[in-house]
């Protein structure tokens, strides 16, 4: 789909799903926002248009446009700190997270929101105890857009991804606040929500995967050990076939967790092994924070090695102050501004800043001429050329999300 007809296919969705301007917009934007929206009289920001689509049931990818540069900074910084969050390299991710919020989130309220998701996630996977704060840094982040939200029945509501990924973190620190039972009736929902969402197999796989960690807790907490290591299993081994490394840890060791408690200890500490020595490679203190809870909460006998290693301090982060999100703005923009960045335009500035030639950029992908078009916008981009250009210019096409058409997004998920 073109990038200027991001209005045209939200009322489409719209539409389709039967919902009034009013029902769509709710805790989003405003009524009259997404009018201008839909009658192209105001741009829509890549997160604006998912939570859109995401209320609509409907796909949610598109080529990105951005207000300015500095929002494209700014999504792109968030990304870039999910990344580092994910293979665990929490330092760079924590300073990443900072440049965003010297940069006012570039007054956005869904890069806030998803800055606090990072923020709390990051509170997490450094070993913080302090599961309250953690608590409300994602309660925070889920009230942007769901203030009034009823964790009991979540039947009649309809979530953009990064709602999903807080309600999962909120159910797993649920199980540290001892209400194990509204955890678990998360998990259980979520699990129906996603498998029926309309998702990437890679993004649903994701996001069940790190739903099963929790619902997983619960099933220990409760000692219904047998399915606790059916469903865990489960997920540890799609996530192998995916080669999909984000949540591998976690779900190695409460595998081995779940082995133990059905009895199978020698299972137990060899997957145990596993994940400490794979957590070590990567200088993770996951390691250090499974040592814990295998010394204090099990009899598995450590082997003496690694009780001689030194062990992998778990970090402290400044718990950053959660402020008022009525501030910032919606994520829609003048669309005919010149300070707009089409992907086109993103390829052209990113070229001239690097001092690249068309030739040089080019070269072996398209001709000069295609790539003027593509920089003037009068030309759009199939994806896998995007990413090819992206690519060249230094930028991870990983933080992309996007298709031209019905065709393009049936090659993208083949891929």
């Amino acid at each position: 789909m073109a990038v200027r007809n991001a209005g045209k296919i939200i009322r489409e969705a719209r539409l389709k799903a039967g919902l009034t301007q009013e029902q769509m917009s709710d805790d989003i934007c405003s009524v009259l926002t997404l009018s201008r929206i839909e009658n192209n009289s105001a741009g829509v920001s890549p997160s604006l248009f998912q939570a859109l689509m995401s209320r609509a049931g409907a796909p949610r990818n598109i080529f990105p446009v951005f207000p300015n540069r500095k929002d494209f900074d700014c999504f792109y910084t968030l990304k870039r700190a999910r990344l580092y969050l994910e293979s665990w390299q929490l330092q760079e991710a924590y300073d990443e997270l900072l440049k965003v919020k010297n940069a006012d989130f570039s007054n956005n309220k869904f890069h806030y929101q998803e800055w606090l998701y990072l923020q709390g996630w990051l509170q997490s996977r450094s070993g913080s105890c302090e599961h309250q704060l953690i608590y409300e840094i994602f309660i925070s982040a889920l009230n942007i857009t769901k203030p009034n939200i009823d964790f009991s029945d979540l039947s009649n509501e309809l979530f953009s991804d990064i709602e999903l990924e807080l309600l999962i973190e909120i159910s797993n620190e649920l199980l540290y606040l001892s209400q194990s039972d509204l955890s678990y009736i998360i998990c259980s929902q979520l699990e129906s929500y996603i498998n029926n969402a309309e998702l990437s197999f890679i993004e649903r796989d994701r996001l069940l995967s790190r739903n099963a960690i929790a619902r997983t807790k619960y099933l220990l907490y409760t000692h219904d050990y047998n399915k606790a290591l059916e469903t865990i299993n489960e997920y540890r081994h799609l996530m192998v076939v995916n080669s999909e490394n984000t949540s591998l840890l976690e779900l190695n060791f409460w595998t081995a967790m779940s082995y133990y408690y059905c009895g199978n200890i020698e299972k137990a500490h060899q997957m145990f092994n596993d994940t400490f020595y794979s957590a070590r490679a990567i200088e993770s203190c996951y390691a250090t924070t499974c040592l814990k809870f295998v010394s204090e909460n099990t009899s598995i006998v450590i082997d003496d090695y690694i009780k001689s290693l030194p062990p992998i301090n778990c970090k402290t982060f400044k718990y950053e102050k959660i402020t008022d999100s009525l501030s910032l703005s919606d994520g829609t923009y003048d669309l005919f501004s010149p300070d707009v960045l089409t992907l086109g335009r993103l390829i052209y500035v990113l070229r001239k800043e690097q001092n690249i030639s068309q030739a040089v950029l080019c070269q072996g992908l398209c001709s000069k001429s295609k790539l003027s078009k593509i920089e003037n916008d009068q030309l759009q981009p199939d994806i896998f050329l995007s990413e090819a250009l992206l690519q060249r210019l230094g930028v991870s096409e990983r933080v992309f999300s996007f298709w031209g058409n019905s065709n393009y997004k049936i090659l993208y998920e083949l891929k």
